[in-house]
């Protein structure tokens, strides 16, 4: 088959929206690791990034609204895991919204390729769990700017430790045995060690042993005519 005609992985609503859940229980969205990166409507923290797919997330600062993206070839779900706000589309040449539909957090939204659309949040920071097709930005258009540029608190930009989330947690992280792990470095040394010489040498003290031992010396065959006689 010609390349030209493969067909372009499709993103798997159903196993994006599992995913989604297990993001929305199991984490809280600002204790999520990794680099922050400032935006016109908040910042954004960097996920993982796959040949067909990539995730991050996406943090609207309170009553800020994101600029109106076109992608024409590429897909992107966003869903909301805290705060509240409103999703956009428009059509194209036209400056006002064509529809509007309140996001609250589980709410999950499917962007499909030629979709103009934008983001805007409520009186509370609203946090967006992003996944869309590979190299979604490197053709994304912004069709209208961000109406007005957020601010951003430094202490929202600051990374967060993997220390610092155990604590806001609860968790207590594991302490190193260094006992426990000396003792596994040395039987993993001393696994299958080769035991021929240990073993030669112990057969040879035993046929060396001293008389007082009870043991003779190296038999000797004595075949001279006084020892047949």
């Amino acid at each position: 088959m010609n390349r030209l005609e493969r067909k372009r992985p499709q993103i798997d609503p159903t196993k994006i929206r599992k995913h989604s859940q297990i993001v929305a229980e199991k984490q809280d969205p600002f204790l999520i690791l990794g680099d922050r990166t400032q935006t016109d409507y908040g910042f954004t923290v960097s996920g993982v990034t796959y040949k067909s797919f990539e995730t991050f997330h996406m943090v609207l600062m309170p009553n800020t609204t994101t600029p109106a993206w076109l992608h024409a070839k590429k897909a992107r779900i966003y869903r909301v895991v805290s705060g509240s706000g409103y999703f956009q589309q428009f059509t194209e040449g036209n400056t006002v919204p064509t529809g509007t539909k309140p996001l609250a957090p589980g709410d999950e939204i499917l962007v499909e390729p030629g979709m103009i659309h934008r983001l805007t949040s409520g009186v509370l920071k609203m946090e967006i769990y992003v996944t869309q097709d590979g190299k979604y930005g490197t053709h994304l258009e912004e069709i209208l700017p961000t109406e007005t540029v957020a601010a951003v608190p430094a202490e929202d930009l600051r990374p967060v430790t993997d220390a610092e989330k155990h604590t806001a947690l609860g968790i207590t992280p594991r302490r190193r045995n260094r006992a426990a792990e000396q003792i596994a470095a040395l039987r993993g040394e001393r696994a299958n060690p080769d035991r021929s010489a240990q073993n030669a040498e112990r057969g040879d003290q035993f046929l060396r042993g001293t008389a007082s031992t009870g043991v003779n010396a190296r038999p000797v065959l004595d075949l001279s005519e006084e020892g047949a006689g």
